[in-house]
């Protein structure tokens, strides 16, 4: 057995478990206190509605960390040919509730290659993950580019590039060394600083490699992910 592995899981579990119970709290309060509104001003009831959906999308960020979290545990990935255009599709349909709720714009250049993986797997914990956190990372009514294309005679790339606050050089090491830190989104949506480093040992159960860049400390803004596959 793995024992670091299980200190690993038994923190992430501990981590989403504190949420939900403290958005469980938040909704139990907002809900005994709405049963008797006769004190209650129009803008006090609109802002204990506003505190309840706010805890239920922490709840259903929760579910979704859960289960990456487990997909990326499995120690067998189930690999078949499928296309980078059925890929980034279906991590585009996976996150549209995100995206139309920040109002992104996203431009795809899809070059359409076979890669050997698991369409599932890479859809939620490679690609998923990227696509997640640019729109987290992103302003409101911002651009996301999606695609992919051949990068040599070995690899094809897909990526992930937006115009969002950026990554340190010290965040970007702490992707590649297991290293997880909190960070909320451009409007306080919630993260665990997991999304990546699940992505990148995802990445390389597919015989895959991951590639960041980010200039943030050289003024600018914006963090292009790219991840590498082996050409089917």
């Amino acid at each position: 057995m793995d024992i670091q592995k299980c200190d690993e899981q038994e923190l992430v579990l501990r981590i989403i478990a504190h949420d939900i119970s403290n958005s469980v709290s938040l909704l139990s309060n907002c809900t005994r206190i709405l049963k008797k509104p006769k004190n209650l001003s129009l803008e006090k009831i609109n802002n204990y509605y506003s505190i309840i959906d706010r805890s239920i999308e922490s709840i259903k960020h929760c579910v979704d960390m859960s289960q990456r979290c487990l997909i990326a545990n499995k120690r067998i990935v189930q690999t078949s040919p499928i296309s980078t255009n059925d890929l980034i599709q279906n991590s585009i349909i996976l996150n549209n509730e995100m995206i139309v709720s920040k109002n992104i714009k996203l431009e795809t250049d899809i070059q359409d290659v076979t890669i050997l993986g698991d369409l599932q797997n890479i859809s939620l914990s490679i690609l998923g993950n990227f696509l997640t956190n640019a729109i987290k990372f992103s302003n409101r009514s911002s651009t996301i580019k999606i695609g992919s294309y051949i990068a040599n005679d070995t690899e094809v790339a897909i990526y992930v590039q937006d115009a969002g606050v950026g990554m340190s050089c010290e965040q970007i090491e702490s992707v590649f060394k297991n290293d997880a830190h909190s960070t909320n989104g451009t409007e306080n949506e919630k993260g665990y600083g997991l999304g990546a480093v699940i992505a990148n040992n995802f990445l390389i159960k597919h015989n895959g490699r991951l590639e960041i860049k980010s200039n943030i400390d050289e003024g600018s803004s914006g963090t292009l992910v790219t991840a590498y596959f082996p050409k089917y």
